[in-house]
């Protein structure tokens, strides 16, 4: 049985049979639930939230793409990658201002990458020409507030991120130059 049919049929079972466990019982069908189905606002709620869940989790997430993001205005990620297992960010939402940082996948949610020394910012790859970049969940599985870059191309590799690249250990470093 698939997931989204056994968390249905648990939670139809539960909603139309509430003094059963229904860890232990599963004797109610699921082909016998339609008629009472229609009728249950709560089910049809669990139903709508179940298949979201399933569709986010067959979202079309992606392993980080490299290239330069603009998130518009001064906004901008650029993200490098060395070898198969080597990635870093740039980011920058100010003119004279850039953080370069390790990113890595979040051991929770692979599908998220987290910015290593930037707190509870992570980024996840939306599809080849988005990336979303926001603040990681409590449980550290989804972003919340996030914000959409549209992938502009590449921009060329500075000395800050040929040093991330290099490190054998996480890298984290503020950049501020004057203007």
């Amino acid at each position: 049985m698939s997931k989204l049919a056994n968390l249905f049929h648990t939670a139809a079972s539960s909603q139309l049979n509430p003094g059963i466990n229904t860890a232990i019982d599963r004797t109610v069908k699921p082909e016998t639930l339609k008629p009472r189905l229609a009728r249950s606002p709560l089910m049809l709620r669990v139903v709508a939230t179940l298949t979201m869940l399933c569709l986010a989790e067959s979202a079309v997430a992606k392993p980080l793409q490299p290239g330069t993001y603009w998130g518009g205005g001064s906004r901008y990620i650029t993200i490098m990658r060395q070898g198969s297992d080597r990635m870093c960010y740039m980011g920058s939402s100010h003119p004279n201002k850039a953080v370069v940082a390790s990113i890595f996948p979040v051991r929770e949610n692979p599908k998220l990458y987290s910015v290593y020394g930037v707190g509870r910012i992570a980024l996840l790859q939306q599809d080849e020409k988005t990336l979303l970049f926001g603040a990681l969940s409590d449980r550290r599985t989804a972003l919340m507030r996030a914000s959409a870059y549209r992938m502009e191309g590449s921009r060329a590799l500075t000395e800050e991120l040929k040093q991330c690249l290099n490190a054998r250990k996480p890298f984290y470093k503020q950049i501020v130059s004057s203007r």
